[in-house]
């Protein structure tokens, strides 16, 4: 197994699911890189964009109502929030020509694929999965709606785990998903007789 997907509707705690399995890798240790997606509130407690957050601190913009200057007409939109492409891959694309072997990704989804040059890097990890020797790991939540060409290859790798976080087992599949984590990534003893 070299890829764990989570996925679940939004607001049911993949995010959150993620930034645990950061903290308790980090003790065990084991090396990683990655973003994840942040909600950001405007003073009235509503919804008024995302960010994206690197495992080592880096923050951007990645989405906002309305864009963040007076010229978003040509930005590309996600419903209502305009989509800073740029300012995505700038944090993101980084990640997978890291020396770590791991890769965490909160989200591959509708925003973030809007990237071309995000979709061809997740393609590339696709492809190196080809590879009978090769290391390298995923753990990435994907929306609960909608398909996507790039997602459906991700879950037709051999040995691909899915798990599914409800609000009924969000606590309890922590432990599960933990596990199977820890299962993916340790090293593995070899087979030589």
């Amino acid at each position: 197994m070299s890829v764990i997907l989570i996925t679940g509707l939004p607001g049911v705690g993949k995010t959150t699911i993620v930034k645990r399995l950061c903290e308790d890798l980090q003790k065990i240790p084991i090396a990683y890189d990655g973003f994840y997606t942040e909600e950001v509130r405007d003073g009235m407690g509503c919804r008024s964009g995302f960010d994206i957050m690197t495992f080592d601190g880096q923050r951007s913009p990645l989405a906002r109502v309305g864009g963040l200057g007076p010229d978003t007409s040509k930005m590309p939109k996600v419903g209502r929030y305009s989509v800073f492409i740029s300012n995505f891959e700038t944090l993101a694309l980084p990640i997978f020509t890291k020396s770590s072997s791991t890769l965490i990704i909160d989200e591959i989804g509708k925003m973030e694929l809007l990237s071309n040059n995000f979709e061809s890097a997740i393609k590339d990890f696709i492809k190196k999965q080809e590879d009978k020797n090769n290391e390298s790991y995923l753990v990435a939540t994907i929306p609960s709606r909608g398909q996507f060409p790039v997602v459906e290859k991700l879950k037709s790798i051999k040995g691909t785990k899915t798990f599914i976080v409800t609000k009924q087992n969000r606590t309890n599949i922590y432990d599960t998903i933990l596990r199977a984590v820890k299962n993916m990534v340790s090293p593995k003893p070899n087979n030589k007789k």
